[in-house]
């Protein structure tokens, strides 16, 4: 029997029977991980992509033949796993997917980004897979006085008035050489993602982050037409279809018809902070010239000064 251990990850806390990345915490639980008997199949259930099926407040995701998860109405996830080489990713597997699919549940809305916190406010970083989102939070953790990493990949915004970043996460998924090249401080480990490639998985908290209050919102598209970055604010109803394309598997809401329940939520969000699309050119343009825009851009927005960064150290 694993001796049980709880965590807060994404402002909740995990009662969970190995090892977690998240935050060690004496705290009550807000969800209860623990084997069980998880089925193969729910009866009835909508069938998202290959490895979710969906009914509403129970979603079983199988990444594989080797275990399977079952979660149960935000507050429980009942997990089969066959072999102990698969615990790692297991706990990999639940700070991404599983993560998402419990904050849906429980009404939040999680979206698909990297955040920092500037002084009291919560800057967030949308767009897809590969587009930029770590590594400029990790820019932003290493080089600008006072910035704070909160959370990579799901990010949780509360429902209360005005929105806030409800927690964060201790990791960061770098690609190799980010970490090093930035010179951020603390351990690093490798990971397999996706596609058999390897990360970094990079500890830059130590301690949970406190709520903070959303601030400003950047949805990343790189551009190989653009000579140099270019932010555009966003009017609605593209504010509303940057927040529902990004929204962490969107696929779970789609499937189970709750798009709706979602847009005053969305759009309260939109209402309290600018939305900008970001376009740059990966190859061309350094990443200290996209970070130093992105801080003029909040500069210009904010409620007082923010302080410029340290001298430039890496690029793309």
């Amino acid at each position: 029997m694993r001796s049980v251990q709880h965590y807060h990850l994404a402002g909740l806390t995990f009662s969970f029977p190995f090892p977690l990345h998240g935050f060690p915490t004496t705290a009550p639980a807000d969800v209860e991980v623990r084997p069980g008997p998880v089925p193969r199949s729910l009866p009835g259930e909508k069938r998202i992509g290959v490895w979710f099926e969906a009914q509403p407040g129970r979603c079983l995701f199988q990444p594989d033949d080797r275990c399977r998860f079952l979660i149960r109405d935000g507050g429980e996830v009942l997990f089969d796993i066959q072999e102990p080489a698969t615990v790692e990713r297991a706990a990999l597997h639940f700070t991404q997917c599983i993560l998402g699919i419990l904050l849906h549940q429980r009404g939040l809305a999680p979206l698909h980004g990297s955040a920092v916190r500037l002084d009291d406010r919560g800057i967030v970083l949308l767009g897809d897979s590969g587009t930029g989102k770590s590594t400029l939070a990790a820019w932003f953790h290493a080089t600008v006085p006072r910035a704070v990493f909160l959370t990579d990949d799901v990010c949780p915004i509360t429902r209360e008035v005005p929105p806030r970043i409800a927690g964060g996460s201790p990791y960061l998924k770098l690609d190799p050489g980010v970490h090093s090249g930035l010179g951020l401080k603390g351990t690093t480990r490798d990971i397999p993602c996706e596609g058999n490639r390897i990360r970094q998985l990079a500890l830059l908290a130590e301690h949970p982050p406190e709520p903070v209050r959303l601030h400003q919102i950047y949805v990343l598209r790189p551009d190989r037409t653009c000579a140099v970055p270019t932010l555009r604010k966003l009017r609605h109803p593209e504010t509303l279809e940057a927040l529902l394309n990004n929204t962490f598997r969107r696929c779970y809401l789609i499937a189970l018809g709750l798009w709706q329940q979602q847009f005053p939520l969305f759009a309260r969000i939109a209402a309290a902070a600018p939305i900008w699309e970001l376009r740059w050119h990966p190859d061309r343009v350094p990443l200290d010239q996209v970070g130093e825009l992105l801080l003029e851009s909040c500069r210009h927005t904010a409620c007082g000064p923010v302080q410029s960064p340290a001298p430039a150290r890496t690029s793309w």
